[in-house]
């Protein structure tokens, strides 16, 4: 196995990337609707960081708001557009999938988030 074969299996390993693709305008205008992300299971949570929390039988990508001790406050960035912590009330930690990040479709919306 090549050194770069290596460290990219050991990345995998450690932080294990999986993709994700946003559904809805809630993240205008900052994420178009139908951009495949890339997140991972490790990494800090913190305001400001796009994340994807597991809710019922589906997976939202939102933006942080605000950590707590009872939870998390997701906000989408189209807040006209979004259902987010305003009308679902707080995430429970453990929901908060993975941390988004970058956006690599389509091309022109490539980003590191």
């Amino acid at each position: 196995m090549s050194l770069a074969g290596a460290a990219l299996l050991a990345v995998r390993r450690r932080y294990r990337p999986f993709p994700v693709v946003v559904e809805g305008d809630s993240m205008l205008p900052t994420i178009p609707p139908g951009a495949f992300l890339v997140a991972t299971e490790r990494g800090r949570v913190r305001p400001g960081a796009v994340v994807v929390v597991g809710r019922q039988d589906r997976e939202i990508v939102k933006r942080v708001e605000r950590i707590g001790d009872d939870g998390v406050t997701v906000l989408g960035d189209n807040l006209d557009g979004s259902t987010d912590s305003r009308s679902f009330g707080l995430v429970p930690a453990e929901a908060v999938r993975g941390v988004a990040r970058a956006v690599y479709w389509p091309p022109r919306a490539w980003r590191l988030l």
